[in-house]
């Protein structure tokens, strides 16, 4: 028996067969619509206000924007405050790209190298998709209407053209007893009974071989993740949940093109009716003919449907999740939710408690806007009627409407007959309480908003030194902090779903290219095998929200002087200062000198890794950077789970290494003198003096990080002391 149709249904189906998979979804987005028509309401006026159009109303009942009429004569002043204010603090929140950093799952060379690419990954990604941009407007419309979204998805008719095995033509050719050339002539592959051209089942005929043959294969797309910004209009999610993480389901709404539409569903749009344009859903359309006060002016925009899609997480009845498109009443698509997630990122605002739709800054701005535009106005409208008065003249004296004007020296004819001359009446001067109202409107602007004159680098007054406008500046920003938090936690789990995106979906490899040191071109392989590997994504601190740089690089270099910017062996770190100055990726800057030895150290490793081999030391190797890769090396796990022989030999390897460090901190010396020195450290024929070379049974030299010829001066190479290495 059908389930009786709602009657908040019953426009949308108009007696056509109803499909209980489309009445879920309609009746989903009407609760959650309903829920949100006082919300709508508030956001299409802060996106007026915030564009400049500060006179209109939200008209409630016709559910759209309207105008006041009022005489040509009056002023309607705009001095748009809100638009500056939201610009400060987008600027902040959005001024320098993320600078992200993969965390492996485990601590081995593997491990680091996946880490590497997923970095890399994430850099491309970010380049190629024009991410900045995406982040910007979904920022924007968090800051206008407390809310902003992005959707990651997996978009498998993009990416760059492939060919892939045509299944259909693959099981035609079996069946004709085809056998493809690749299977044909695999080595010691035994044939399987039933198998085209091998002996079929007991009591069939065996089928005609026709010889081998290539494999059929056909174009397609390899694929590629795609970015969209979603605005707070097209976004509906279930009406009890206070977050995405909460929230069973969610569904984006949008205006598709009837003809676009055709060319993914095929006939089934067919049946599909446009839209009215005077449908209360085209919010987002509105915006774009004056705020909804004119009609769509091109019949293309006219053939616009409505399509609904909805994403649900694995239930009981779900096991797999569910992916459900709908359009007019009619389900378009229904299969899996191949994520198993909803795939969107939130950006907040303001939170409000008890719901999950954010306050926006604009709301309590309008008010005080409001005001302040009413009082330039009144202020413009004396300054017009001291300019141009209004004048008495008797009834009968000739005196037309244009003949005073602000013509000088113009001549003014009147009826003699006339009792008296026309006189002006002069307007009274504008209030002096004006300006002071306007000015309080000023401050209780910038007091709401947390965006003061320091914040847009505008020295108050009697403010005159550096510091002491930092000193303002620090304290702005801290009223900002909860709206730099959550831009960078939205970073950090956009980062995660495109690495996720990755793990599902690159069945090959991917070539990711970026741009490395000295502006040289860097590739690198990433597949999903590499993404398994990648455990979280961070954000590389001191980098996203700079606070005033002038008076940190102050407190940096004078801690540099006070030698307090140390690492874990009490001495100068360099590296460390270049962090905190906010230098952005300092690895790439030290890896500039040293790359070609971590290189050439890795490949060591391999080797001996793959087949044992002993490589000879060189006087031009850098000794410190082969010793820290071969340690840490030894200490991954990848290196615990190595032969005893193996590990035998590379632990050899390093001592020599140290060796050659100790020889070199003893004073100058020929390096190839160092070459020479025997196991021990001592001359040819000789032994060692006491306690000159660090002994691998007592203790196990580390070297310092931070020297070479990176480091200060008096803080070059050095080789310290650490308790015994547990292998």
């Amino acid at each position: 028996m059908a389930t009786p149709l709602s009657s908040k249904l019953s426009s949308v189906f108009k007696g056509k067969k109803v499909d209980q998979r489309a009445a879920v979804v309609e009746e989903r987005y009407m609760d959650s619509h309903y829920i949100r028509r006082r919300l709508e309401g508030t956001w299409f006026t802060n996106v007026a206000f915030y564009r400049g159009n500060q006179w209109v109303t939200w008209n409630n009942r016709e559910r759209r924007l309207t105008v006041k009429a009022v005489p040509r004569w009056r002023v309607r002043m705009v001095v748009n405050r809100i638009l500056p204010t939201v610009q400060s603090l987008l600027s902040l929140l959005v001024q320098a790209d993320p600078r992200y950093r993969v965390v492996p799952t485990y601590s081995s060379e593997k491990g680091e190298q996946a880490a590497r690419a997923g970095t890399a990954f994430l850099q491309h990604q970010w380049e190629r998709d024009g991410m900045y941009r995406k982040v910007l407007m979904a920022r924007l419309w968090a800051l206008v209407t407390g809310r902003g979204f992005l959707g990651v998805f997996w978009d498998a008719d993009a990416g760059e053209d492939i060919e892939v095995l045509d299944l259909a033509a693959f099981d035609q050719m079996t069946m004709e007893g085809q056998v493809p050339q690749e299977m044909n002539t695999m080595p010691g592959q035994a044939g399987m009974p039933g198998m085209p051209g091998q002996p079929g089942m007991p009591g069939q005929a065996p089928q005609q071989d026709l010889g081998p043959t290539e494999l059929p294969l056909k174009p397609a797309k390899a694929g590629r993740i795609r970015t969209e910004v979603v605005s707070p209009f097209a976004f509906h999610m279930q009406p009890s949940a206070l977050s995405i993480d909460d929230a069973q389901w969610c569904m984006m709404v949008t205006h598709v093109h009837k003809d676009t539409l055709r060319e993914q569903y095929g006939s089934k749009v067919d049946k599909v009716a446009t839209d009215a344009v005077s449908d209360f859903r085209a919010y987002e359309r509105k915006l774009l003919f004056d705020f909804g006060q004119t009609s769509y002016p091109s019949k293309d925009m006219q053939d616009l449907v409505v399509v609904k899609e909805m994403w649900e997480r694995p239930t009981e009845q779900f096991p797999e999740g569910r992916y459900i498109v709908v359009a007019g009443g009619q389900v378009l698509e229904d299969k899996e939710n191949v994520y198993r997630e909803l795939p969107f990122i939130d950006m907040g605002c303001y939170p409000s408690p008890g719901t999950y739709w954010d306050e926006s800054m604009v709301t309590h701005l309008r008010p005080l806007q409001v005001e302040y535009n009413r009082a330039r106005s009144n202020f413009r409208e004396i300054a017009n009627l001291m300019g141009k008065p209004k004048w008495l003249a008797w009834r009968g004296s000739g005196l037309i409407d244009a003949a005073i004007d602000d013509q000088p020296g113009e001549v003014i004819e009147v009826d003699d007959t006339a009792p008296s001359f026309p006189t002006r009446v002069d307007p009274p001067p504008p209030p002096a309480h004006y300006l002071q109202l306007m000015e309080l409107d000023l401050r209780d602007m910038d007091e709401v908003s947390g965006v003061n004159d320091a914040m847009r680098g505008q020295p108050p007054s009697g403010v005159k030194s550096g510091k002491g406008l930092a000193i303002l500046q620090e304290g702005g920003m801290a009223r900002q902090s909860i709206l730099m938090q959550d831009q960078a936690e939205a970073m950090k789990r956009l980062g995660r779903m495109l690495v996720m995106r990755a793990r599902q979906f690159y069945d090959e490899e991917r070539l990711v290219r970026i741009t490395g040191i000295d502006n040289m071109p860097e590739v690198y392989s990433f597949s999903s095998p590499l993404a398994e590997m990648c455990y979280d994504v961070e954000i590389q601190a001191n980098r996203m929200f700079p606070y005033n740089k002038i008076a940190r690089m102050e407190m940096i270099m004078e801690m540099w002087v006070q030698g307090l910017v140390v690492n874990k062996d009490g001495q100068r770190d360099p590296r460390k200062a270049l962090d905190l100055l906010e230098f952005g990726d300092t690895e790439k800057l030290w890896a500039q000198a040293d790359i070609a030895d971590r290189r050439y150290a890795e490949l060591e490793v391999q080797r001996m890794m793959d087949k044992g081999v002993v490589p000879e030391i060189k006087a031009y190797e850098n000794h410190y950077l082969h010793a820290d890769i071969h340690r840490s090396f030894l200490l991954s796990a990848e290196g615990r789970a190595m032969s005893a022989e193996k590990r035998r030999v590379l632990e050899e390897h390093l001592d020599r290494h140290i060796e050659v460090i100790a020889i070199s901190e003893r004073g100058p010396i020929d390096p190839l003198e160092m070459i020479r020195q025997p196991v021990g450290g001592g001359a040819q024929g000789s032994s060692a003096p006491a306690g000159s070379t660090p002994q691998r049974s007592a203790t196990r030299a580390v070297v310092d990080k931070s020297g070479g010829m990176n480091a200060p001066p008096g803080q070059g190479n050095q080789v310290a002391t650490a308790p015994p290495a547990k292998y």
